[in-house]
Order: structure tokens, then sequence, then C-alpha cells
């Protein structure tokens, strides 16, 4: 493989622009003849001289080749786009498929065999499947899909509401991290026919903020799908209340001042309250620290005490 420079120049300008192929040699019964695997585009990124290295870093990549010492990063990551490029658009032609192009004439009255050697077998672009399938059972096992589908949710929107709440399950952490998850590990993209490769952190942002506003309906509709699916009473079990503070001069709207479980009775609280019963959550929020009376009444709402 090699890269070769493709000029332009628009109609009524004067101003050459240069853009990249990644070229492929190979032999026909008529001669060589060169086909083009992928446009690189204006490869600002490089040095023109390191041109060479990084379409050998694609071919090493489709080919399951690593390399022996580190080379620069960028090269190394552009080389990982474009090689995920051309596998996901089946573009790539391996140099066996090549020679084999070569004697097809020769080997069709042919019987023929392919050895294969066990040690020349290797991955490439492995993903996660299993626990994702799993949450993404239960999900349709709970309905969630339609619920969020029947509160206008569109199917992108569910898409990435799936994603949000699996990842909460297999890859908890943050949406910079969830964002690599998406991309790079996780086979959840086939499980919804869809793609990740182009999501960012705002639309993660934006998917968490969407489901929060729907919060009570999202609660109470898991609650009820809960005593229909186990046959279980409204009847709650558990109080789960606790605080923490926040440090520094700002202000907010559920922050006070009052008892504090970490004794820092120095720093405004925000109190976390969960109900549970018979195992599963029914209600959680987030309260205001002065009043107890209050927070066991918020909690109460729709909950029949035992």
């Amino acid at each position: 493989m090699f890269v070769k420079p493709i000029k332009k120049k628009n109609p009524g300008s004067d101003k050459v622009y240069t853009y990249y192929r990644l070229m492929e040699s190979y032999r026909t019964p008529s001669g060589p003849r060169q086909r083009k695997i992928i446009d690189l585009g204006a490869l600002e990124e490089i040095d023109p001289k390191d041109h060479k290295k990084l379409a050998d870093l694609i071919e090493d990549r489709l080919k399951g080749k690593e390399s022996l010492f580190r080379l620069d990063p960028v090269l190394e990551n552009m080389a990982d786009y474009f090689a995920s490029l051309i596998i996901n658009k089946d573009l790539s032609k391996s140099i066996e498929n090549v020679k084999e192009k070569e004697n097809k004439e020769e080997k069709e009255s042919k019987e023929s065999s392919i050895e294969v050697y066990e040690s020349s077998i290797c991955s490439l672009s492995t993903k996660t499947i299993g626990a994702e399938y799993v949450g993404y059972s239960m999900l349709k096992e709970l309905g969630i899909d339609s619920f969020l589908l029947s509160l206008g949710f569109s199917k992108s929107h569910i898409d990435l509401s799936i994603l949000s709440i699996i990842s909460r399950l297999v890859y908890p952490s943050s949406e910079h991290a969830t964002k690599y998850w998406a991309k790079n590990i996780t086979a959840l993209d086939k499980l919804l026919s869809t793609s990740f490769n182009h999501i960012s952190h705002n639309s993660l942002y934006r998917i968490s903020d969407k489901l929060f506003s729907y919060k009570e309906q999202i609660e109470n509709y898991l609650a009820k799908k809960q005593e229909d699916l186990f046959s279980l009473k409204n009847t709650l079990i558990l109080y789960y209340l606790t605080n923490t503070y926040f440090e520094g001069s700002g202000k907010a709207q559920k922050l006070s001042y009052g008892y504090s479980k970490e004794k820092r009775y120095d720093c405004p609280l925000i109190s976390l309250g969960l109900v549970i019963y018979y195992k599963f959550p029914n209600v959680f929020a987030i309260m205001i620290s002065s009043s107890l009376q209050n927070t066991l009444g918020y909690l109460n709402s729709g909950v029949n005490i035992l």
C-alpha cells in the first residue's frame, strides 16, 4: 500500500488543493494495476515524509500485525482510525486475496485446499457483547424502549438512552469514558442496529438530562412493572437516607445547613433518599437536608407504609 497525492483546482480559482488517497498495487494478466482503498483527506497533521509509515501502519493493522517499536502517537491513532473505516466499509483486500485473484484462472479447473496454520490466526477489532446482551434483554423484558417511545423519544434518543443505562451497569464511569467504551470496547450498537462511531460528549450529557426530566414517570412505570412481573404489593420495606456536604462558596437551591453524618456542620448539605421494597429500588430523590419530615413525606408519596 502507498499514499498517492491528488491535486485539484476549483473552477474559477487558481488555487491548487492537495488531498491524499491510500492505494494498492496488484497484478493482472494485462499487467500491474492500482486501485483506491480509501480517501485520507489533507493529512495536515503529519509530515509528507511520514506518508509511507502511515500506509505501512494501516496495512499492519489490517493484517493484525503489531509494531515492534512505538511510533508517533499521531501516526498510530490515524492508522487505527483509517483501518477501522476500511474494515467497517469492507474495502480491504489482503495480499492473499490479491494472489488468489492472480491465479484464479488456473484454480478454476482444479480442486484446491487451503492449509490454515493456527499460529497465523489473529483477531481484529474484537468487542464485548455478553454483559451488554444480558442488560439489553432485561430492558426489553421491562419494555423500556416501548415506554420511552410513548414519551416521545426518537429512535436515536432511545438508542442513546439504552447506551447510557447499560453503560452504568457494565462500565460505570464518566461520559468521557462512556464515549470511549461505546466506540472502542462494546458491540452494543450492533445489538441496536445502529452505530456509536460519531457520538459526542454533549449527546451523552443531553440524553442524561432528558431521562432525568422524566424521572417520576420512569420510576412509576418501573414500580408498576415490578409489581406485575413479581406479583408484589406496593408496600414500603426500607428507607435509606444519607447526606453529603459541599465545600466552597457556591450556592445551590437544594443546599442547606443541618445535621451532618460526617460532622461537617460548617458546610452546606444535601440529602439523598432511596425507598426499597422487596429488594427493588422504588423512589430515589435528592432533597434539602434541613427537614427530615419533609424528606420522609416526599419519599412516602405514592407508597403505602407497612
